[in-house]
């Protein structure tokens, strides 16, 4: 995926194998597209060299997340197509690390909720994004959720900022 925004202009990003150390993982209700109070944070993740992961759990929570600001009037109909089809093109140009949910994500997500759940009132989301990225051997994981945060620092995930 490039090193952009997915709203932006004409910067080019490198091919996956060439940052394979750079591989991040965020919750995809931070992707730059919708106006929000860590836009500009969101905006930073995906800028330089790193690379994102973006996988069919990523584009189920994207959908569910714009449609939610069209349910609560935060945008119109109109204004969720235009963000839809900003995703499609900016998927479609390679400019996200596509890649599918892994096999045993499902797994890793029961055994975070048996083993941290009591302690941290994580939500399966939650544990499945963070399963992805131990999965997926992300080298940082980038959320704004305080939940999702905390299940990561204890599964030993790196969640220095970018």
């Amino acid at each position: 995926m490039p090193e952009r925004p997915l709203n932006s202009g004409s910067e080019t990003r490198s091919s996956p194998e060439s940052s394979p150390n750079r591989r991040k993982a965020m919750d995809p209700c931070n992707i730059p597209t919708l106006p929000h109070v860590h836009s500009a944070t969101a905006r930073g993740w995906t800028t330089g060299s790193t690379r994102l992961w973006f996988s069919p759990l990523h584009a189920a929570e994207f959908f569910h997340a714009v449609a939610q600001q069209v349910f609560y009037r935060k945008i119109s109909h109109a204004d969720a197509d235009k963000v839809f089809d900003t995703l499609r093109r900016d998927r479609l140009a390679g400019l996200w690390l596509e890649t599918a949910v892994p096999d045993n994500a499902v797994d890793v997500c029961g055994d975070l909720g048996r083993r941290y759940g009591p302690k941290l009132g994580v939500r399966t989301l939650d544990s499945l994004h963070v399963a992805c990225a131990l999965e997926l051997k992300t080298q940082r994981f980038l959320t704004f959720d305080d939940r999702q945060r905390k299940l990561a620092k204890a599964a030993g995930l790196d969640l220095r900022k970018a």
